[in-house]
C-alpha cells in the first residue's frame, strides 16, 4: 500500500472497535499512523496482537518493548511509540520467542499432509521442487526444506542456535541436515501462532 499509516487510520476509523492488528513485522507504518491521527481512531481498536517480549517496569508496571525481539529492535523508536500511546486504552497480546520455540513442526507432519492431499486428488509431490505434478497446491515438506535451507545459508549462526544439527551433516554444501533434525522439527511457525 503506497500510504500505509493512511490507510491504517482509514480502517481504523471505519471498524474502530472490531480491528484487530497482528503485528508480525516492525511496528513503523503503526507508529507513523499515529502520529496523523487526530481524531484518536487507533486508540478505540480491539487489540493488537505482537511478535516479541515485552518487559514490564516493577514499579509502574507499564510494558516496554524488549531490545531483545527482532521486530521491536528494528525500529525501537516506533515500538516505544506505539507501546507509550496505546497501551492504556488497547489490550496487547505478545507471543515471545520462547513461546514460540517451544512448538515445533516435525517433517513427518508435514509430509503426512502431502501425502493426505496426494491421496484425495490426483496431484502427487516431486522429489525435485516443491510443487506437485497436476496441481498449484505446493509440496509442504519440499517446501520447508528448501526454505530452511535458505535460511542455513542466509544466518548460519542462528539457524545452528535453533536447529543443533550435528556439525558433521552441517555443511553448507551438502543437504545432510534435512535427514539429522533434532527430534525432526523442521519449522517453529511463529507467525501462526500469535494467531
Amino acid at each position: 500500500v503506497k500510504d500505509t499509516p493512511s490507510r491504517i487510520l482509514e480502517i481504523a476509523a471505519a471498524y474502530a472497535h472490531e480491528l484487530i492488528i497482528v503485528a508480525v513485522a516492525p511496528v513503523t507504518p503503526l507508529a507513523h499512523a499515529l502520529l496523523i491521527d487526530e481524531k484518536g481512531h487507533l486508540s478505540r481498536i480491539q487489540r493488537i496482537y505482537f511478535q516479541g517480549n515485552v518487559m514490564v517496569d516493577p514499579r509502574t508496571k507499564v510494558l516496554k518493548p524488549d531490545v531483545q525481539a527482532y521486530n521491536f529492535r528494528i525500529h525501537m523508536g516506533a515500538a516505544e511509540r506505539v507501546f507509550e500511546e496505546l497501551q492504556h486504552d488497547v489490550p496487547f497480546t505478545f507471543l515471545g520467542k520462547f513461546a514460540a520455540y517451544a512448538v515445533g513442526v516435525t517433517r513427518r507432519e508435514l509430509e503426512q499432509v502431502d501425502a493426505s492431499i496426494s491421496s484425495t486428488s490426483t496431484s502427487s509431490c516431486s522429489t525435485s521442487d516443491s510443487t506437485r505434478s497436476t496441481s498449484k497446491l505446493p509440496c509442504l515438506a519440499l517446501m520447508a526444506k528448501e526454505q530452511m535451507n535458505k535460511f542455513r545459508h542466509g544466518n548460519y549462526e542462528l539457524w545452528c542456535k535453533l536447529y543443533p544439527v550435528p556439525i558433521q551433516y552441517n555443511d553448507l554444501n551438502k543437504m545432510e541436515w534435512y535427514d539429522h533434525l533434532p527430534n525432526d522439527v523442521i519449522s517453529h511457525p511463529y507467525d501462526p501462532l500469535l494467531l
